[in-house]
């Protein structure tokens, strides 16, 4: 093993965010920017003030197939592709499916599945989510709901069946490659395979 290493990759950033290819994405001077760990290249993606967002200050920030999802501190979820717009307002947190074109969102009314290509919302997906994940299609959501952890089939655009894996539940982990979600509760931490 080699002796560890120490880079400055960027300065005057603001809300760095870590994607689920391994890239690391930031803001600033009205900019989104992307680090490739890999192959050690930094690019900017976006500019914010071509959509009229520079200075806005974002907490989430997550790349799909043609664009961008932002969610500012004020709860906002904005989409930036060919065009802007705004999805939802009052949002807590949102998660990107893995083939990146549909989204699960939690706001004020709960969860609904926003499909980015069709522009279409799928509401009535839960009431008060504490914490999601996706499964590793764009047909299943993992959710943690009043202390129970869901499986949801949601091929159909509304929950067409929920399957109750575990209750008492604070938290989870979903591992895709093993299939396999983690969960803490009182009595200890837990391992279902799906």
């Amino acid at each position: 093993m080699g002796r560890p290493s120490l880079e400055l990759i960027a300065t005057g950033y603001n809300n760095l965010n870590y994607q689920s290819d391994g890239t690391l994405v930031w803001t600033d001077n009205g900019s989104v920017h992307n680090f490739n760990p890999t192959f050690r290249n930094q690019t900017e993606s976006l500019d914010l003030a071509e959509f009229k967002m520079a200075g806005r200050n974002f907490v989430k920030i997550s790349k799909v197939n043609d664009g961008w999802l932002l969610l500012d501190d004020s709860g906002e979820l904005n989409y930036a592709s060919r065009e802007f717009q705004s999805i939802a307002s009052k949002v807590s947190n949102f998660e990107v499916a893995p083939n990146g074109n549909r989204i699960a969102v939690t706001n004020d009314n709960g969860l609904f599945i926003y499909d980015l290509d069709a522009e279409e919302k799928f509401i009535g997906m839960g009431q008060k989510i504490d914490q999601l994940s996706w499964y590793e299609d764009v047909a299943h959501v993992i959710v943690l709901e009043g202390g129970n952890i869901y499986f949801k089939d949601i091929s159909e655009g509304t929950p067409v069946d929920s399957y109750k894996l575990a209750d008492g539940v604070s938290k989870f982990k979903y591992d895709a490659k093993g299939k396999k979600v983690f969960f803490s509760r009182n009595d200890g931490i837990w391992e279902i395979k799906l």
